[in-house]
């Protein structure tokens, strides 16, 4: 029944503290934590806590080295489906000149500068002029 709520946008659980509704009584429960700021899912290795079961699933992969998200491309590997995404959508795409995250074209290389004072790499000529900035206090 669950499953078919996905497919009828039929929602019965509804929040008692804002407007949300869900599918699932299992789903509204877990929501129910944003209100009342309840972390049950503790990392063992370290003080982090969560709300969801699955965001500490994710977090325990940086204690780690599971990275079970592939690239059917190059073979890098990711600990998120959402950074693969990013990573095929940043590199192997045709669309690779625009970024997706900021919706921002990546600069050219030749618009790419390494700053002689700190080796950082800046992009685009003014900023680099703030960045010199920060070393000499002039433009």
């Amino acid at each position: 029944m669950q499953h078919l709520r996905t497919h009828t946008n039929e929602r019965p659980f509804k929040c008692n503290e804002c407007d949300a509704s869900f599918a699932a009584a299992k789903t509204l429960h877990e929501h129910s934590f944003r209100h009342t700021g309840l972390r049950p899912h503790h990392c063992t290795d370290c003080d982090r806590s969560f709300s969801r079961k699955a965001l500490l699933k994710v977090h325990l992969r940086t204690h780690t080295v599971e990275r079970p998200y592939v690239c059917s491309h190059c073979s890098k590997a990711f600990t998120q489906s959402a950074h693969l995404r990013r990573h095929i959508d940043l590199t192997h795409s045709e669309n690779r000149a625009i970024c997706v995250k900021y919706r921002r074209r990546q600069p050219s290389v030749d618009q790419v500068q390494t700053c002689p004072d700190c080796g950082k790499t800046i992009s685009g000529r003014s900023s680099m002029a703030a960045h010199r900035f920060l070393h000499t206090g002039s433009s």
